[in-house]
């Protein structure tokens, strides 16, 4: 996204939203992930990225069997989704963002926070506002992504380098794994 008056705009707008809505206390993070429930993911909505960050969505998939999984993912990827996965999606369309900031719509933040996810990860490699302002206003106590330039809405940040999309992915996927998600991969073996 340009960083221009739009998106400026659209920045302020989110920082102060979401710093009303989101807890200002200290988070404690292994706490948070071995109690959460369910765990948001956001998907890309690029198609190359989108496909990549399937593989980090399978292996959650696969090795955190106790947590509800909700994929936020744009209607027209929606096929791509493992069945599995399909049932507790959160399926969007372009119509359910403002025209004017990009962020999403009121419908969809309620939505999103009625779903009660302890975790979001954003599966996103370059920032996406509107992306990291749903994760701040999900009630998520605990808000995972890759460290990046910009992550003002973001409490755990996974550093990676990778020379491809697809070894990013799958560093990514180790490691959100083995940092966050120990615990429950024992109750999937």
């Amino acid at each position: 996204m340009k960083k221009g008056i739009k998106y400026k705009t659209a920045s302020l707008l989110a920082r102060l939203h979401a710093r009303r809505v989101a807890a200002e206390e200290p988070v404690a993070i292994s706490y948070e992930i071995s109690n959460a429930t369910a765990l948001l993911v956001l998907m890309p909505r690029e198609a190359h990225q989108f496909e990549q960050a399937n593989y980090v969505l399978s292996q959650l998939h696969e090795q955190a069997a106790s947590l509800r999984i909700h994929t936020f993912v744009n209607e027209i990827y929606k096929t791509w989704l493992d069945r599995g996965l399909i049932k507790d999606a959160v399926i969007y369309h372009e119509k359910d963002f403002s025209r004017m900031t990009g962020l999403p719509r009121n419908e969809l933040i309620n939505h999103v926070a009625q779903l009660e996810c302890g975790i979001a990860l954003d599966l996103n490699l370059e920032y996406n506002l509107p992306a990291a302002y749903l994760a701040a206003v999900s009630q998520s106590r605990v808000r995972i992504a890759l460290e990046r330039e910009e992550n003002t809405f973001f409490n755990v940040l996974i550093q990676i380098q990778a020379e491809d999309p697809r070894e990013l992915y799958q560093k990514y996927a180790n490691q959100v794994m083995r940092s966050c998600f120990k615990k429950l991969q024992v109750v999937a073996e």
